[in-house]
């Protein structure tokens, strides 16, 4: 079992905090608690920590060592909750501190006690097209049903809602407008347990659709709050993620064979490598391309992964009864290969 806690923060009142309820949480237990905000001693510390402490300057440090210790993140009290900083270091719970330094007690005194396993999140994979109409969506929702079980989360607005496509328009449950996404621990258990699931196995989380000016926005806080907590449960599929704000496990960019799409392509790759953010390109074949394979590929400057040509069975099939397994033979080759190319495989 490792025998320490790592406390990364720069904040002097939340250093004061952690630092407290960290060694009441350790009294009873023969485990050291480290104390560093430097990067080097973060590299060093984090992958063998029992539980890490971060704030919103440690923690794209603590992510990039994508630790198997559960990450706590502190926000000064009253907030906000920097929630896409969280995200970053897919902390599994964030604190108000000091008003929340018992909570913070509470998670780390039951972190560390032996025989109490962990947990630890899944995967958060992102699909986002270079395009429109390539089925950005339809990729994701295919992906979904290839992890499954699993959570589909619904990042684009106005595009009529997600659970169109999986067959789940009429099937009670919470859509966004009904979430409200407060400071302090969001519960991926209770977010999944109030979802409509597909015959699939695929939690559904979707933007829902109003006849009238609906004023509802998508908080990105909200969006990253709740990918993390779900990400606890299981694997998470987030479609039309924008990944600027964002640090998901795996990005799949769907470019088109034309040249439009494919320069957006290379500049959407050019910034996750930037970020360190493993990818995926898959090519979608629509009417006629005017670029072969390798040219996108020169283009963009990467392999492309998987080919997806022009399905001319799918809409009819998406509009009846929703995509759900088993998927139409070619989506799920593509699936299969993005997935080994990420190694969920």
């Amino acid at each position: 079992m490792n025998s320490y806690i790592l406390i990364a923060l720069t904040d002097q009142l939340l250093l004061t905090e952690a630092a407290h309820a960290a060694a009441a949480a350790t009294s009873a237990q023969q485990l050291e608690v480290k104390t560093s905000a430097d990067p080097r001693d973060i590299a060093r510390y984090a992958p063998k920590a029992s539980a890490i402490v971060v704030d919103a300057s440690t923690a794209a440090h603590v992510g990039a060592q994508a630790p198997a210790a559960p990450v706590y993140f502190l926000t000064p009290d009253p907030g906000p909750i920097e929630y896409e900083a969280a995200l970053a270091c897919h902390a599994q719970e964030c604190f108000l501190v000091p008003a929340q330094s018992p909570q913070l007690l509470e998670a780390l005194a039951a972190t560390n006690t032996p025989g109490v396993a962990a947990a630890s999140a899944s995967q958060v994979l992102a699909v986002t097209g270079t395009a429109g109409g390539l089925g950005a969506s339809t990729l994701a929702v295919s992906l979904s049903c290839a992890l499954a079980p699993a959570a589909l989360v619904d990042a684009r607005a106005g595009a009529g809602g997600i659970d169109l496509l999986v067959g789940l328009e009429q099937t009670p449950g919470l859509r966004w407008p009904d979430l409200n996404i407060g400071a302090g621990k969001v519960d991926g258990a209770d977010i999944h347990a109030v979802l409509p699931v597909s015959a699939g196995g695929v939690a559904v989380l979707s933007h829902a659709r109003s006849t009238v000016d609906d004023p509802f926005e998508l908080p990105t806080s909200a969006l990253a709050a709740c990918t993390t907590a779900l990400s606890y449960h299981h694997p998470v599929v987030v479609d039309g993620m924008d990944v600027a704000p964002f640090s998901p496990d795996h990005v799949v960019v769907l470019t088109a064979a034309e040249v439009r799409a494919a320069a957006a392509a290379a500049g959407v790759v050019a910034t996750l490598r930037a970020r360190g953010i493993n990818h995926s390109l898959v090519l979608r074949h629509r009417g006629w391309s005017s670029l072969s394979t390798a040219e996108v590929e020169d283009v963009v400057s990467t392999d492309v992964v998987a080919e997806i040509p022009t399905l001319r069975r799918l809409p009819r099939l998406v509009e009846e009864a929703g995509l759900n397994p088993p998927l139409p033979r070619r989506l799920q080759q593509a699936c299969d290969l993005v997935l080994a190319n990420a190694g969920w495989a």
